[in-house]
């Protein structure tokens, strides 16, 4: 069941599904978080920190997790 599972989902999912994953969206959601503070008038660098929330959304993990991700983008990356 989970070979037909795997082999449905499309590349970025399969590479957003492992620990590679965790850390890339973690990244993205940093540097788009910094990105802000350096300019936060700038729509290219909301609407970055908007798809990077976005991508916590959508990724293939677990509800524990995505949760996790987005108390500490809610509590430590965007403040």
């Amino acid at each position: 069941m989970s070979a037909q599972s795997s082999a449905q989902l499309s590349p970025i999912q399969r590479m957003l599904k492992g620990p590679l994953g965790l850390i890339l969206v973690f990244a993205i959601s940093v540097g788009a978080s910094y990105l802000f503070v350096l300019s936060p008038r700038s729509l290219i660098v909301r609407l970055l920190l908007l798809g990077s929330l976005l991508l916590i959304y959508y990724m293939p993990q677990k509800g524990w997790i995505k949760l996790l991700f987005g108390g500490v983008m809610l509590l430590i990356v965007l403040p």
